[in-house]
């Protein structure tokens, strides 16, 4: 990676090494982020929520954001879920039976992350309980009622946040 040449740490998910030197954190688990750091700059723009997370975790960092990235706009874009797409994934798991990562891209024709999000949802629902490590879905039964929309999976916490993130100004 041309930042590791460049003399900078980069990390994926936390940042291993507690002297908090120069650090590009990709992917962070903005859970386990530490106060050490002076200064915290949002590369692509702050995500719903993300600023405060970080402001939570980390109050004695100056923040910067930088201006919406709509790369990463559009890369979230492709994982937002229709009602069609929750409610095809929903039978193929339930109807069909297909739980495995793989034969579900198969099945679908859907991308991995499509798939893991749609799973989230499901999941937020009441409808499945998904657990991505270790890989496990399990069916719930069926409610007796219908769900109201504001159940719906469409409507879940995950899908909400990516339609937040989809619409920010940028």
């Amino acid at each position: 990676m041309q930042l590791a040449q460049k003399g900078l740490d980069v990390q994926l998910g936390i940042v291993a090494d507690p002297r908090s030197f120069n650090t590009v954190l990709c992917a962070p688990d903005l859970s386990r982020l530490e106060d050490r750091w002076q200064l915290i700059v949002l590369a692509d723009g702050a995500l719903p929520g993300e600023a405060d997370a970080v402001r939570s975790r980390c109050p004695n960092a100056q923040l910067m954001q930088m201006k919406p990235n709509p790369a990463m706009r559009s890369l979230l874009g492709e994982l937002l879920p229709d009602r069609e797409t929750l409610g095809r994934l929903y039978l193929t798991v339930c109807r069909d039976g297909i739980r495995l990562p793989d034969p579900l891209v198969r099945a679908t024709g859907m991308t991995l992350p499509q798939i893991r999000v749609c799973l989230r949802a499901l999941d937020q629902a009441g409808l499945i309980r998904y657990q991505p490590v270790p890989w496990s879905i399990q069916v719930l039964p069926r409610p007796t009622a219908r769900l109201t929309e504001a159940q719906s999976p469409v409507n879940s916490p995950v899908v909400r946040w990516l339609r937040a993130a989809c619409e920010q100004p940028g």
